[in-house]
């Protein structure tokens, strides 16, 4: 009969804390350490490209303003 042994090493800490804990090959020993990499994190979501709503405001704005300057101002 085969024993499945774990390898002596850094593993996620059993209790579900944000940290590794280090097992002997036997047993969790005290030691613990920060996690060296933050798992499922995401990659950041990307601007979007283009003209958002501010902007659509302020180019009407400035639109109708022109349109109104050119019927008011005499040439």
């Amino acid at each position: 009969m085969s024993t499945h042994s774990v390898p002596p090493g850094w593993y996620s800490d059993p209790d579900g804390k944000p940290a590794e804990k280090y097992w002997d090959g036997n047993a969790w020993t005290k030691e613990t350490r920060p996690l060296s990499i933050i798992p499922n994190k995401s990659a950041p979501i990307p601007k979007k490209v283009g003209i958002d709503g501010n902007e659509r405001v302020l180019f009407a704005i400035l639109a109708v303003a022109l349109i109104l300057g050119m019927f008011l101002v005499p040439l």
